[in-house]
């Protein structure tokens, strides 16, 4: 049987996604199972805010954030850039900013924290892309 290109590349791309998933997953906290044993320690908020890297530039690639945990101090603007083929968007874990539409290859998402805290956020179409801002 002989396989058009489109299903060549539609295979290309699932398997890319999968490792995209392996990779974002790899090396990660569970925060599901933290959320189900109930754990309240506060060291893993303090272990991921102090892995976060100073800057104000986030990338979007191979679907993923990166890097994915930044820190700001108050009224910095942040910019998304997506350079993925496919849409991705800056969803607030817990409307603590606005959610960001749809954006394409080439195209940015910006916004200003004007308060401090730790904002945590991903893509909805997919979901297992995560970030924060941690805002001093």
């Amino acid at each position: 049987m002989k396989k058009t290109p489109a299903i060549i590349i539609g295979t290309v791309v699932v398997v890319i996604a999968l490792v995209a998933i392996v990779a974002a997953s790899s090396g990660k906290k569970n925060t599901t199972d933290t959320a189900m044993s109930g754990n309240t320690d506060s060291s893993s908020t303090s272990a991921s805010t102090s892995n976060a890297v100073a800057a104000d530039k986030v990338t979007i690639a191979n679907y993923m954030f990166g890097p994915a945990d930044i820190k700001v101090k108050v009224g910095t603007t942040v910019t998304w850039t997506n350079t993925d083929s496919v849409k991705h968007n800056i969803v607030s874990d817990d409307n603590m900013m606005p959610d960001g539409k749809l954006i394409g290859k080439g195209e940015a998402y910006t916004y200003t924290f004007t308060k401090s805290g730790t904002y945590k956020y991903h893509c909805s179409p997919h979901p297992y892309m995560h970030g924060s801002v941690v805002v001093e």
